[in-house]
């Protein structure tokens, strides 16, 4: 039926052309004679001009619209030319023509001598012209050639064909053929997809493919370049690592590298290289047999080096004899040799406290693991005994160390432990990491218990280190057993007279007191102790503490899609972003055109505010541009804008690119097109009816998000204003500038009128409606137009035979 489709189109135009021409002619003069003769003639010659239009469709490159369209022009002004000398320049009564009315003296006067009736005459022989050529010259744009194919995923049978669609859109048919060495060409698939799965393929053979494009109506495209690739040699091992891939070697680890084989081969473990055999440094070899786990212990002297490093480490194995029939996988290898280490941020070393509620610190490790253990030693230095976690007392006669929870950032609830009031104690931390290397025990932090003394509990914050920055000040809330006298300090020994002053005041016992610090009093990007201190009237001074970081760094994002000068606009952008000390709480992303204007999604175009939006994802994000109207030969930058949890906001260009189109105008994506890739001013003028609010980018919402429904009609409307972009206007310089200028200034006119019934109804009606007839008629979609031409030459016709 598609192909049939050329055939109907070509020969309504003809017939409603050179047929209407006929039928005015015979009409306006009847006392033609010989009227069969001349009928017989004209039919012939529109007969021959519809097969020489169709041969040109269906035997040349449908991208030479062009040339049919210049060879209809010059047949239709030939046959012009005879309907005017048979008309206007026959003497009377040659060849049996005669004419009502005076006989005329002259061609002169037989031309000019029946004013209204020869202008009727020349109307239908312009009419018949422009009936005739119309088709050829607008018609649906000829399919663009598709790009070369290429492959991914090969294997022994099977591999992943797929080409670049090239600005055709959605819904074109591709014919996919393929070739083997000395081979003919075989048609393989005809699908709308731009990739195809091919299995059952010979192993170690090469192929060949091309690829051809077909519109909705029929018309192809030349062939693509020519692709081709070789399957891999039968056999080829597949090796699978089961140990993970990141293995780390410590002073007690050596975990095993575990592989298997689908087969019986030879095996080499590699320290770098590529894979291939012989291509890294050889750490071990041997053979495997099919399906058996085999299992390397690597020598961290002689196999890991250099230490503390990412050594990245093949297991290849290989067809004995046929060294290049190999597979490999690869892991990452660290021999870790440096200990992690550890901290105790509290109590203050030398602090005298009424009682001890929790211990805290940090411990980290840079040897390639990670912080797998935290470990305090406690220790009674009057009693010299150590705590022992087990029977819960100071029971134990030698060092016991006991895991406390949390690893980067430690934490160790105090509740359960007595602490004698005169006494004196030490506490002391120990970290391991992940490769068994165990750390320096740090150095002792001394404190001692003092009943007198006020007890100050700290209620908030109840972590080792809190994180402030510009939004977000140091807040302490916090009581005491006594009444006395409270100062708040950042920074020094936790006495009165040292560290920034932040506040003081009277406190009676048992008072919750909230204490808020702005972060400006405290250093930037450094972890610092606020000392709540606490004077009764003995006078007897205490204070406890919490530790804050002015956090002054902002996220940092990173774009992961290469953005290139000059590239096709990327399907999806993607990237990732964090925030080490304060966490990502906010992610939003701006696309900005050269026109200095933002991509809104909501509305589906750019507008003139900056915009953003959120992507799909926070530390891991993308955006898919499917919506994007992109401009052939446009610059877009991208932007972002990161908040993290205390008010530090990353603002900047990612990056930026200028699209770039293999054929000129736009990208002729089905998806973007549809999203209101252009109908800015039309599509503001229909409104949603679902929600009972309008939108301004009706086609998106109806295609997309699903809140909204058009009427058919409507859509179709809007579908072939967009055709006619795409199709006729976006193929000329002209129309690209029109484009242009449509998208800087509708927008606001979009915007204007969204809201306001009336001025829709009237841009609707006298804008859309009209430019839809116009396309419908340029596009070959319909005679509308052109048959009420007819009709009402008709009419006039007959008025003026009347008369």
């Amino acid at each position: 039926m598609q192909m049939l489709q050329p055939l109907m189109n070509e020969l309504i135009t003809f017939l409603l052309g050179y047929g209407c021409a006929l039928i005015l002619v015979i009409l306006r003069f009847p006392s033609f004679k010989g009227k069969t003769r001349v009928a017989f003639f004209l039919v012939a010659v529109t007969t021959y001009l519809f097969i020489i239009t169709l041969l040109w469709r269906l035997l040349k490159n449908s991208a030479s619209a062009f040339a049919v369209f210049f060879v209809s022009c010059i047949l239709g002004l030939f046959i012009l030319l005879i309907l005017g000398y048979m008309v206007f320049f026959r003497k009377p009564g040659d060849e049996n023509i005669e004419f009502r009315g005076p006989k005329a003296e002259s061609s002169s006067s037989v031309f000019w001598g029946n004013g209204s009736h020869t202008i009727c005459a020349i109307i239908t022989g312009v009419l018949a012209f422009v009936f005739a050529t119309s088709a050829p010259a607008f018609a649906v744009e000829a399919p663009a050639i598709p790009g070369k194919p290429g492959f991914s995923d090969i294997t022994t049978t099977s591999v992943t064909i797929s080409w670049n669609a090239n600005g055709n859109p959605a819904g074109t048919q591709y014919e996919l053929e393929q070739k083997g060495k000395g081979k003919n060409w075989l048609s393989l698939a005809v699908t709308t997809e731009t990739f195809f799965l091919e299995a059952g393929l010979a192993a170690d053979r090469e192929y060949s493919y091309r690829v051809k494009a077909i519109n909705s109506i029929g018309q192809e495209s030349p062939w693509s370049g020519t692709g081709s690739f070789t399957t891999n040699p039968p056999g080829l091992p597949v090796v699978t690592v089961f140990s993970g891939a990141v293995l780390v070697y410590g002073d007690t680890a050596a975990p095993p590298l575990e592989f298997t084989c689908d087969q019986d081969a030879a095996y080499e473990i590699q320290s770098g290289g590529d894979g291939s055999p012989d291509s890294g440094a050889s750490i071990c070899s041997g053979i495997v047999k099919a399906g058996v786990t085999e299992s390397i212990i690597l020598d961290r002297d002689n196999d890991l080096e250099p230490d503390n490093a990412a050594i990245t480490v093949f297991v290849t194995c290989f067809e004995s004899g046929a060294p290049l029939n190999f597979g490999f996988r690869e892991c990452t290898v660290y021999d870790d040799h440096a200990p992690p280490g550890a901290n105790v941020n509290y109590p203050n070393d030398g602090q005298v406290l009424a009682g001890v509620t929790h211990f805290s610190g940090v411990a980290s490790d840079t040897g390639g693991g990670s912080v797998a253990l935290v470990e305090l030693l406690l220790h009674d230095v009057g009693d010299d005994l150590y705590w022992d976690n087990e029977t819960l007392a100071f029971s134990s006669t030698t060092p016991l160390f006991f895991a406390v929870t949390g690893h980067g950032n430690w934490f160790m609830n105090a509740a359960v432990m007595n602490f004698e009031d005169a006494y004196s104690y030490t506490v002391s931390a120990r970290a391991t990491d992940t490769g068994g290397n165990i750390g320096p025990v740090t150095a002792a932090v001394n404190f001692s218990i003092d009943g007198n003394l006020p007890n100050i509990s700290i209620e908030f914050p109840n972590t080792p280190l809190g994180v402030i920055g510009p939004n977000a000040d140091a807040v302490v809330r916090w009581s005491v057993d006594t009444d006395g006298d409270y100062y708040v300090r950042v920074g020094g020994a936790g006495e009165i007279s040292s560290g920034v002053d932040a506040g003081s005041g009277v406190v009676t016992a048992g008072e919750t007191i909230e204490t808020k610090v702005p972060a400006t009093l405290f250093q930037e990007n450094c972890n610092e102790k606020l000392f709540i201190i606490v004077q009764n009237i003995a006078p007897s001074v205490a204070y406890d503490f919490r530790v804050f970081r002015n956090d002054r760094v902002p996220p940092a994002t990173t774009l992961e899609t290469v953005l290139t000068e000059e590239m096709k606009p990327p399907a999806v952008i993607t990237g990732w972003s964090g925030d080490d000390a304060a966490g990502l709480v906010s992610l939003e992303l701006a696309v900005r055109d050269g026109y200095n204007s933002y991509y809104d999604p909501a509305a589906g175009m750019f507008t003139p505010a900056p915009v953003y939006f959120k992507p799909g994802g926070l530390s891991s994000w993308s955006f898919v541009t499917d919506d994007v109207p992109w401009l052939n030969a446009v610059k877009y930058s991208i932007l972002v804008r990161a908040k993290d949890a205390v008010g530090n906001i990353e603002e900047r260009e990612l990056g930026f690119f200028k699209a770039v189109s293999e054929t000129e105008g736009f990208f002729n994506n089905e998806k973007k097109s549809s999203s209101g890739g252009g109908c800015f001013l039309a599509t503001a003028c229909y409104e949603a009816t679902a929600s009972g609010q309008a939108s301004v980018c009706f086609v998106l919402v109806a295609n997309h998000t699903g809140r909204y429904h058009v009427p058919a009609s409507d859509f179709a409307k809007l579908e072939t204003l967009r055709r006619f972009r795409d199709g006729v206007l976006s193929r000329y310089s002209l129309g690209r500038s029109f484009i242009r200028c449509y998208y800087r200034n509708s927008p606001a006119a979009a915007l204007k009128i969204r809201k306001n019934t009336a001025a829709k109804k009237v841009v609707r009606y006298t804008v859309v409606t009209p430019a839809y007839l116009v396309a419908r008629e340029i596009l070959g979609e319909s005679y509308l137009i052109r048959t009420m031409c007819f009709l009402i030459l008709l009419i006039g016709l007959f008025a003026a035979r009347k008369k």
